[in-house]
């Protein structure tokens, strides 16, 4: 299918196989102009390395490597082995995407919806216009608590 997909101008694929499976993500590497992004082999910083023979690039979720500082070393090592990066998220809330959004123009992709799925954001700041979310400009990651009266509503 790697053939149809960069036929179609696909523009890559993430984490075809079961994460563990690096001897098979470097096979269809070698065979694809597609690239392959890691995703579910991505838990630690220190994975980055171990990633870079069978993946062309990584997606980094702040939530998963432990926040932004965790995440900005993983990405540094990404790049100095010549890798892509993604930015992506969990479902969490804007206090968690707002971080990761801060990073985002070091990325080559970019996926931080996850407070778009929330029932309800515990936080408010962050703006989503036509699929683009802005950076905040407000102190600190830029976003600020949603304070609930007694009856649970917004104040």
């Amino acid at each position: 299918m790697l053939g149809v997909l960069a036929a179609a101008d696909v523009e890559f694929v993430e984490q075809p196989l079961a994460a563990g499976d690096l001897e098979g993500h470097a096979e269809l590497r070698r065979h694809s102009t597609v690239p392959i992004v890691a995703d579910e082999s991505v838990h630690h910083r220190d994975d980055v390395p171990h990633l870079a023979e069978a993946f062309d690039a990584v997606n980094l979720k702040l939530a998963k490597l432990g926040g932004p500082l965790q995440a900005l070393a993983a990405l540094r090592t990404a790049r100095a082995l010549g890798m892509g990066v993604m930015l992506g998220c969990m479902i969490e809330s804007s206090l968690g995407i707002s971080a990761a959004v801060h990073l985002a123009g070091l990325a080559d992709w970019v996926d931080l919806d996850g407070a778009l799925l929330l029932a309800e954001d515990p936080f408010s700041g962050l703006a989503w216009t036509a699929g683009t979310v802005e950076r905040p400009t407000g102190a600190g990651w830029g976003v600020v608590e949603v304070v609930q009266d007694t009856a649970g509503s917004p104040a």
